[in-house]
């Protein structure tokens, strides 16, 4: 959500769509309405809104510093504005969120070319005295989790090595399926499981966390098409009605790329390696 968010203001700025500016707060951290007022005063533009002695005092009351921002927004925007207020849900997580529905409540009905944009992972917010429209975000498919992975790898370092894992990768059947979908392969559940079952933000995680060794394993996967466990997989996935399928129990002696790609390094730092028993 962040990133296409911060992709989506990049583009409307470039674009003038709105004159009088793009104001973006990250809630991730804040505590309160208080932190998020401070933060928009120090973000306003003093030059076009007002002086710096003007500003209110630090130790001024919330509602006194929330008053100057709805009136120094009032007198900017003459044209369009627009606020983003990402990841909302981790400061609700903080406090029932009434204070910042009363505020932005307030901004809005007063500051009418205003906008607001808000990203959560949970059920949108609404303000009151505002039209509003949600728009769900899925997770990616496995071509464009693969492609997103591959963009960010430090171990994929040319178009070649980028466009080679993809072809191993990504089959042709399975391609547009997401991590949700019905008949996926045992190697497509196995590599959504690995990038971060297609949500952006845990395949960039992935992507700086998979060292050479387990992008190689990576690579390897789909030489394994003979594995009988891997078949009798398909052949269910395939018969399988409702839901995604879910993988077989497997042998002690076979890892699941999850566990042999995410806890390489750490088996290799913590104890030698044991050799694999034969069942």
């Amino acid at each position: 959500k962040s990133s296409l968010v911060a992709a989506l203001c990049q583009y409307m700025s470039d674009r003038k769509f709105f004159p009088d500016g793009i104001l973006y707060l990250r809630m991730r951290n804040m505590r309160s309405l208080a932190e998020m007022i401070t933060q928009l005063v120090d973000r306003m533009d003093y030059d076009t809104v007002t002086t710096k002695s003007a500003l209110p005092p630090k130790d001024a009351s919330v509602e006194s510093r929330s008053e100057w921002v709805v009136q120094a927004l009032s007198r900017r925007v003459t044209s369009k504005a627009l606020v983003v207020l990402d990841h909302v849900e981790l400061f609700l997580l903080k406090n029932d969120g009434m204070d910042l529905k009363s505020f932005m409540g307030q901004l809005l009905s007063r500051v009418g070319r205003l906008r607001v944009l808000v990203t959560s992972s949970k059920e949108a917010i609404a303000f009151a005295g505002s039209g509003s429209f949600s728009y769900p975000l899925g997770p990616l498919n496995l071509k464009e989790t693969v492609r997103l992975f591959s963009r960010l790898s430090p171990q994929l370092l040319t178009a070649h090595d980028r466009k080679n894992l993809y072809k191993v990768l990504v089959k042709e059947d399975q391609a547009e399926l997401n991590y949700c979908s019905r008949n996926l392969s045992l190697l497509t559940h196995e590599l959504f499981q690995a990038l971060g079952n297609g949500y952006p933000g845990r395949i960039v995680q992935a992507a700086y966390q998979l060292d050479h060794e387990a992008v190689e394993r990576l690579k390897s996967l789909p030489l394994r098409k003979n594995d009988p466990i891997i078949e009798q997989y398909s052949v269910m996935a395939s018969q399988k009605t409702t839901g995604p399928p879910q993988p077989q129990p497997q042998p002690n002696h076979r890892r699941s790329l999850v566990q042999t790609a995410l806890q390489s390094n750490a088996r290799r730092n913590t104890r030698p390696q044991q050799q694999q028993q034969t069942p």
